[in-house]
């Protein structure tokens, strides 16, 4: 889930409806290793401020973008991560042919 302006940032409508997203760590991630080592930053400390990594917009646009995030449990022991995500400059090229 994300909000609208997540969404809009990385050229989506909405995300909520979204399905053409099936691999996160390639299809977001420019270097998929950046989803395994967040996910190991979170795991590890309970939270990641200002992590730099390329994300793929929907139209294949890189954007750079420095992530906080940390994870909470609610009542049921379910995990969530709340993430904060800045465009911080955006690349003038396309990464996929």
């Amino acid at each position: 889930m994300a909000n609208q302006a997540m969404a809009k940032m990385f050229g989506y409508e909405s995300l909520k409806r979204e399905t053409s997203i099936t691999d996160i760590a390639r299809q977001h991630y420019v270097n998929p290793e950046d989803r395994r080592i967040l996910k190991e930053m979170i795991e590890e400390h309970g939270f990641v401020k200002g992590y730099e990594a390329q994300n793929y917009r929907k139209d294949g646009i890189i954007i750079w973008t420095s992530l906080t995030m940390h994870a909470v449990r609610d009542e049921k022991d379910r995990s969530y991560i709340i993430r904060l995500t800045e465009d911080i400059r955006t690349a003038n090229r396309r990464s996929r042919g």
